[in-house]
């Protein structure tokens, strides 16, 4: 779930995985790790993502329905 809204918030900011794995400083593929939910996301990165896709931490975790 908090893969898919990244995803969403990135995409809906029209930034690719490219621009937003510069401005954590990771890969293009950690990204995308992150996305798909393969790899988890630290607390401190997960703040950062927060910051930088304009939405507080709950968001990710927000159910939505």
């Amino acid at each position: 779930m908090i893969g898919r809204r990244i995803r969403q918030r990135r995409t809906e900011l029209g930034l690719t995985q490219p621009d937003l794995a510069e401005v954590l400083n990771v890969s293009c593929a950690q990204v995308q790790k992150y996305e798909n939910g393969s790899n988890k996301i630290a607390a401190s990165t997960m703040s950062q993502l927060a910051g930088h896709l304009e939405v507080s931490v709950g968001y990710f975790f927000e159910d939505g329905t």
